[in-house]
């Protein structure tokens, strides 16, 4: 019988001060000291929200044939996600309503109903304690200052939001990795605090300890060591990416003379960009590539929390619900260039679009880049560098539920809301599903697919078995 080192993950690498940094799965993390086969996953379920939707005749039948141009990104992880068609959080809802009736449903089913899948989940399997360092990850791009209803997609109970966003990818990853450098305070120079993290990695509190684990006294396998010193490379890249003081410009002033900023400033140098919130229903006016560069850094920031079992639930928000963003500047990603110089805001033109007008181009372009900024994020967690024990990775393992607000913008219609669901670990069917049910029902169709029965989401009983046998496989 083989016998091994066991790693208790929860102590190890805690560095000086409020260092702790996540570390990802290892096989010798696990409970037995004998060699285990076949370990299950944990369970895990994740929300992200993408701001105004998908208007239902924009919403391809296939991904492949034919294949609409603004969903084309959606082909790289088209063999890891379900399409329902059909999702509806109110029925006959055409005639009047706000983005908050379809925002505050996300994740829910409805309107201030309950608690969302993520929560629900969590405290049926865990109670009120926290099965990871961080018990519920929140965090996400928005700029509607509109309160809880329009950028919170975790909610506890009605009214009862999980947690505040996390904003800034800086905040983002001291809250998953941990921080040393002191925060600004009274008599602490702000410039001293931004000097003293550009000069020190968070990993310089923890290297002794990373080179003993990894040295062959400690004997960790060499797959151990590779996905460790992997992890390692991981989260310089992002503090690099986050922290460098040379990857943005210093001063506002290098602010784009066509891009001027709003008040309050649009953002903040010079750690990276940050995207202030929009005041009074204004619109913010910014470089799409500035924007994605904050979204991106967040995305991978949060994907490697889950990756390394720092947080198992929660959610992350690629713009809130009504959103009003005005992009200007080229982008390119996953084989597309798309040209952006807004004359409204994207909130605009969802509500003015008609076929084949104006408006109706600008608002595919947003619904591209929605789609390829939600590719990049399923990628992120599908991440064969990081398997779970059971070799699968968290996209394939975990409950990953993409959801929105409106079907379709002009009369703020909450019928044929765009849904994608994956994971369940392989129990979600792949390919695009015809139906016509209400979003409870597939919210609790997911948490079947995780082995949960008899749970109630947003006040419900348990409609899975009326929609599993159309989304499970």
């Amino acid at each position: 019988m083989k016998y091994r080192h066991v790693l208790d993950r929860r102590t190890f690498l805690r560095g000086a001060g409020t260092v702790a940094i996540g570390l990802p799965f290892l096989e010798e993390m696990m409970a037995t000291s004998v060699y285990a086969q076949g370990a299950p996953p944990p369970a895990r379920v994740l929300t992200m929200f993408v701001g105004l939707g998908i208007p239902s005749p924009f919403q391809s039948d296939s991904f492949v044939n034919p294949y609409r141009e603004h969903l084309a990104p959606l082909q790289a992880v088209a063999n890891k996600i379900c399409f329902p068609r059909g999702i509806y959080y109110e029925k006959n809802s055409r005639s009047s309503g706000n983005h908050a009736r379809g925002s505050q449903a996300a994740f829910v089913g409805e309107r201030n109903a309950g608690a969302s899948v993520d929560q629900a989940v969590l405290s049926r399997l865990h109670g009120d304690t926290a099965p990871t360092a961080i018990r519920s990850l929140v965090a996400g791009t928005y700029t509607r200052q509109d309160g809880n209803q329009r950028h919170v997609h975790s909610w506890v109970g009605p009214q009862q939001p999980t947690a505040q966003p996390i904003e800034s990818p800086r905040l983002l990853f001291d809250r998953v990795f941990g921080s040393f450098v002191p925060g600004p305070g009274p008599g602490v120079d702000p410039a001293v605090v931004r000097q003293a993290r550009y000069e020190r990695s968070i990993l310089d509190a923890a290297i002794e300890q990373y080179r003993f684990v990894t040295s062959d006294a400690f004997g960790l396998g060499a797959e151990s060591k590779s996905k460790l010193n992997l992890h390692v490379e991981r989260i310089r890249e992002l503090e690099r990416r986050i922290f460098d003081p040379d990857a943005v410009p210093d001063d506002p002033g290098d602010v784009p003379a066509q891009c001027p900023p709003p008040a309050p400033p649009e953002f903040t140098h010079p750690e990276m960009v940050e995207i202030q919130k929009t005041v009074n229903n204004e619109g913010v006016r910014m470089d799409v590539n500035r924007w994605m560069e904050l979204w991106r850094a967040m995305a991978d920031v949060y994907a490697m929390a889950v990756k390394c079992d720092v947080s198992r639930f929660g959610n992350l928000q690629f713009q809130s619900g009504g959103e009003r963003i005005e992009l200007y500047g080229s982008y390119t990603a996953y084989g597309q260039t798309r040209t952006f110089d807004d004359s409204e805001t994207s909130h605009e033109y969802w509500h003015r679009w008609a076929p084949g007008n104006s408006d109706e181009a600008g608002m595919l372009d947003h619904i591209w880049l929605m789609m390829a900024e939600t590719t990049y994020f399923l990628q992120a967690l599908d991440d064969t560098d990081f398997p779970d024990p059971n070799g699968k990775t968290v996209l394939d393992n975990a409950l990953v539920v993409v959801g929105t607000e409106l079907g379709d913008g002009n009369p703020h219609d909450v019928e044929d809301v765009f849904h994608l669901i994956a994971g369940g670990n392989g129990a979600i069917r792949t390919g695009v599903v015809e139906t016509d049910r209400q979003a409870t029902e597939l919210y609790n169709a997911g948490i079947r697919a995780l082995g949960i029965d008899d749970l109630s989401v947003s006040g419900h009983p348990d409609f899975a078995g009326q929609v599993a046998s159309e989304v499970l496989t």
